[in-house]
């Protein structure tokens, strides 16, 4: 009866690593040959033995041997940095199989080979979790993240954007020794006669068979001929090796530090080729940064009467003036504008207190008048300067009682006592 191996199983011992320097070499032999992590990356360590032990390593080379269905995410994330920021030349070979964090070290290299008939698979970060809903969703949220931080560094190692890359992720993409490096993830496929390394000790031997691997981490596949054609990004804007990696905080000197190298980015690269009318769209970077420089040296200083001058002349009917005398400008316009809007609220206010006085309108229409004018002071002051004097109040007899106005006959005879 098969049994199958669960994660426990999967992250015991400590042979998963094995790292070789014969005395007075100035190279090293790491063979990755296993579940990336193991019981002691659960203890209160601060840095994982393999970390500290290329710390610790003065070498010029290293080369990495990797077998590998993957392990720990975090784990590999400390490895692929530590051998980024290694001064040595670190060249990652892949044996056999490159799955899951076993990717992200191959991160850290400057190159990657992939061996005959191997294989690569990347997928999206998984975890176990129990407990309340609420810790479910930290937990899920934590993974999201993650995940979305390994699709960052794939994008910046191989090229291509990060969602492309996650969605490859998602579907748990596999790739063959060649189509690793189509996508980016390898530099070259090495012959299948090439020489043997001879590092003086044997590999190390915790292999884990795909099919148990599968089994215990969820794997959707049994590998790349079992899955669909994988994910290719675009290889114009492929970076340089290692861009992924976190570079020391003291870095070193240009001449002896190798990893610290400058990409353009692909949108500006495709604008520059655009703009500069490159008609070779596969011009390296330096040739393309040339191009600018000689551009920009014709329009720095035109020979008068050049189609450089004329272009860089102003158009007909355009005025320049000194930066200075055009802020003056525009500080003294607004200052008349401030100006004249005062005028205008002075003059306004002037019309309704003189139309108050002659009796054109009441106090209590005043408020509605002022706002006309704001509206249309023309049409509005027209109205308010043809209103009669006292039309607001009544001054003259409108009527009076029958017979004169001293005649009080009336009353008596209307009521008689």
């Amino acid at each position: 009866m098969t049994t199958t191996p669960n994660i426990g199983d999967l992250l015991a011992g400590r042979d998963w690593f094995r790292l070789h320097q014969e005395e007075g070499s100035r190279a090293a032999v790491l063979h990755v040959y296993g579940t990336i992590g193991s019981s002691e990356w659960w203890d209160d360590v601060s840095s994982p033995s393999l970390v500290r032990e290329l710390e610790g390593l003065d070498v010029d080379d290293i080369t990495v041997y990797v077998n590998s269905p993957g392990g720990v995410a975090d784990d590999g994330i400390a490895i692929m940095n530590a051998l980024a920021r290694h001064k040595a030349t670190v060249t990652m070979k892949v044996d056999g199989l490159a799955a899951s964090a076993a990717t992200i070290i191959l991160l850290g290299a400057d190159k990657v080979v992939a061996g005959a008939g191997c294989r690569f698979m990347i997928h999206d970060a998984w975890s176990i979790a129990w407990g309340s809903a609420s810790a479910l969703q930290k937990t899920t949220e934590r993974l999201e993240k993650l995940s979305q931080t390994i699709a960052g560094l794939y994008a910046q190692r191989a090229g291509g954007d990060v969602e492309s890359w996650r969605a490859a992720m998602v579907e748990e993409t596999w790739y063959t020794a060649e189509e690793a490096v189509e996508a980016g993830l390898a530099d070259e496929v090495a012959p299948i006669h090439a020489p043997a390394a001879d590092d003086g000790e044997s590999a190390a031997q915790n292999v884990i068979p795909i099919a148990d691997a599968a089994r215990a981490f969820g794997w959707r596949h049994l590998g790349r001929e079992a899955a669909a054609a994988p994910f290719i990004p675009p290889r114009t804007d492929a970076p340089a090796r290692g861009a992924a990696t976190v570079l020391p905080s003291s870095p070193e000197p240009e001449a002896t530090n190798q990893k610290e190298k400058l990409t353009m980015s692909a949108t500006i690269r495709a604008g520059l080729i655009e703009r500069l009318g490159v008609k070779d769209a596969d011009i390296s970077d330096e040739n393309l940064l040339a191009a600018l420089d000689e551009t920009l040296e014709e329009q720095a200083d035109p020979t008068p009467g050049t189609a450089n001058a004329s272009a860089s002349a102003p158009a007909e009917g355009t005025i320049v003036v000194d930066r200075t005398v055009w802020e003056q400008t525009q500080a003294n316009a607004q200052r008349g504008a401030e100006a004249r809007a005062e005028q205008d609220r002075t003059r306004r206010d002037g019309m309704i207190t003189d139309a108050l006085r002659a009796g054109k309108i009441t106090p209590k229409s005043k408020d509605e008048w002022r706002s006309r004018l704001d509206k249309d002071e023309t049409e509005f002051g027209a109205v308010l300067a043809s209103l009669p004097a006292n039309g607001a109040l009544a001054t003259e007899e409108i009527g009076h009682a029958v017979g004169e106005a001293d005649d009080n006959s009336a009353y008596p005879a209307h009521w008689k006592r």
